[in-house]
Order: structure tokens, then C-alpha cells, then sequence
């Protein structure tokens, strides 16, 4: 047999190998059923409470229907360190948290392998950062049984695994997954950072005032936008009022702060979207590191949120205007 012979009979027996594959793809798959997860049928769906904690830091995230919030705890660390210095415990307030920050961390365990037997000796868990130094995870369902108690070390040598430890276990296991960055201890880190947490298409009017002049941008009744300035109404292209609009939803919190006191208020925006309005005020005070930062303050929140200057640069009356200006149909 020649040498093109037998490249046709191999070319013809990868062939048929693909075949009988197709037409029999359950043939030698090992059943989902035989693997040893780490968290046997975990299911984000059940998770209510996620309480995520790391020496001083903690913080708990609670489902609410279909939405999830969250707050700072205190930390055994911390109350401690408080209880020790005299202090007064503080009393942490919820916030609205970034719904797909949160499915993307209980994804995480979705399908997780048992991993590897690293080390049972529990004074080697500062190696494989799985005692104090590690991030404790704890999930829990509706009726607060618990799902997992887990406390998550650093990352694995080929940087695509991770060391973890069952809180109740001296077992260190290496699993093959990088679970760094996942779960947070910093409430900042959970929180949704849309100023506006709302559809575009359910706004029908924002109204910009700066000193003695406004700006109205409406929508009328058969669905066209306007704007009306000093009296005089001019109507606007669909798609200069699409991307100004969307300039505006995406407006997201660079930094929270709730130390610091709003300055040189410039303008304020009211944006109103089905039977609600959201009013706040863009100001100029200095950002102590970021100077290209502004500040921007919804009326009664207590905190002030820092973001990019020129994410709000549409938002005054000489630009906004230039942007949406077209000629009347």
C-alpha cells in the first residue's frame, strides 16, 4: 500500500469516527452525576443571604423578590477592635446592589469541582491563605439554612485554580478555578453605580436650570421629542435625542462619598420618567485626587457621588442645546 493510500484509509477512519460520534454523542460521556462537586447540587436560584468578610471588612447581600441589596457588616475582627476602644457599634444602611455583580459571583460555584486533597494540617492554612487572612464566604437559602461556609485562599500555581477550605474542615482543596476577585468584602465593590436605575425609554422630560435659565426636553404625546428654551420650541432628530439620552443613562458613580459636603452647586437636573422624578445636583467641588472628577448629589440621599466630568458635560444648558438643536420638520 502507498503512501497516498494510506493518508485516504486514515482521512477515511476519522471520517467514520465522526460519524459514529454524531450519531451517538451520549456514547462514553461520563454522567454529571459522577463528578464530586464541591457544593453537591448547588443552585444560585436558592441562594437568599450571602455574607462576605475579610479580617476588618464584611459586608451581606439579601435577595428581595428578584433583586438583591446590600450593607457593611461588622466583622468578629472589627466589633472587637470597637468594643475594645469604647465605641459606639455602628448601624449600617442598605443599598441597591448590582444585580449581575452578584449572579456573576454565585456563579462561581456552579459546577465547581471537589479539586484536590492540598493539605489537612491546620496549621499550614496561613500557606495556602485559608484561615484568618482569607475571604469568608457564606451562602444561605430563604430559610437560612446554609448552602456553603467557605473560605477562599489564594490562587493556585497555574493561576487558573484556586486553594479553598469547607469553614468546618481542615481540608485544603485546589480547585480548578480562579475564584480570586468573585466575593468582596467592600460594600463599594457590590453596589449599582447607575445614577439613573431606570429604562431610557420610560423618560418623558428632563428640565436642566442653571441661575435664572431652564431647559425642558419632553416627549409630546405622539411620541416626538422637543426642547423648549426661552419661550421658543424647537423639535429634535430622533437620533440626536437617542444619544443624548443615553449620555445620560449611562452616567455611573466613579466613587461614594459620605463625607464630604456638596460646594458651587452649578445646575440642577430633574429627569422625569413614568409617574416618578429623580432630582439631583451636578457641583463643582474638587475631588481630593481626581481632578477631572465632579460631584453629584440626588436630593434626599445623604451621600454624594463622584463621576467623570465629561460624562455631565451634555448636561449643561449651552451643550445640551448644540447637541440636540435640528431644524423643525
Amino acid at each position: 500500500m502507498n503512501k497516498r493510500s494510506l493518508i485516504y484509509l486514515g482521512l477515511a477512519v476519522i471520517a467514520a469516527l465522526i460519524v459514529i460520534a454524531l450519531e451517538h454523542p451520549d456514547n462514553n460521556r461520563v454522567d454529571d452525576f459522577q463528578y464530586d462537586y464541591f457544593i453537591p447540587g448547588y443552585d444560585s436560584a436558592n441562594v437568599a443571604t450571602i455574607n462576605v468578610s475579610q479580617l476588618m471588612d464584611g459586608v451581606q447581600l439579601e435577595r428581595v423578590d428578584t433583586t438583591w441589596r446590600v450593607r457593611k457588616i461588622l466583622t468578629a475582627t472589627k466589633k472587637q477592635l470597637l468594643e475594645k476602644e469604647g465605641k459606639e457599634l455602628p448601624v449600617y444602611d442598605w443599598h441597591v446592589a448590582d444585580d449581575a455583580r452578584v449572579r456573576h459571583a454565585l456563579g462561581a460555584f456552579g459546577g465547581l469541582e471537589g479539586g484536590t486533597i492540598a493539605s489537612s494540617n491546620p496549621k499550614k492554612r496561613h500557606i495556602y491563605q485559608v484561615g484568618i487572612s482569607g475571604v469568608h464566604v457564606k451562602l444561605m437559602d430563604a430559610k437560612q439554612n446554609v448552602i456553603t461556609d467557605t473560605v477562599i485562599g489564594k490562587t493556585g500555581p497555574d493561576f487558573m485554580s484556586s486553594f479553598i477550605r469547607k469553614q468546618e474542615n481542615d481540608q485544603v482543596l485546589l480547585v480548578p478555578r480562579n475564584l480570586m476577585g468573585f466575593f468582596s468584602a467592600t460594600q463599594s465593590d457590590w453596589r449599582d453605580r447607575r445614577i439613573l436605575p431606570f429604562l431610557q425609554n420610560d423618560i418623558h422630560e428632563v428640565m436642566i436650570t442653571e441661575k435664572d435659565k431652564t431647559l425642558i426636553v419632553k416627549k409630546s404625546d405622539d411620541g416626538k421629542w422637543q426642547y423648549i428654551m426661552d419661550q421658543i420650541t424647537r423639535n429634535i432628530a430622533a437620533d440626536k435625542i437617542n444619544t443624548w439620552l443615553s449620555t445620560l443613562m449611562n452616567l455611573r458613580v466613579k466613587e461614594f462619598d459620605t463625607g464630604h459636603k456638596l460646594k458651587n452647586n452649578e445646575h440642577r437636573v430633574v429627569v422625569a420618567y413614568g409617574d416618578s422624578r429623580t432630582f439631583f445636583t451636578i457641583g463643582t467641588a474638587n475631588h481630593a485626587s481626581q481632578k477631572d472628577w465632579v460631584s453629584i448629589h440626588l436630593e434626599g440621599n445623604p451621600e454624594i457621588y463622584w463621576v467623570e466630568k465629561k460624562n455631565v458635560d451634555n448636561l449643561n444648558i449651552k451643550t445640551a442645546i448644540n447637541q440636540l438643536d435640528a431644524k423643525e420638520e
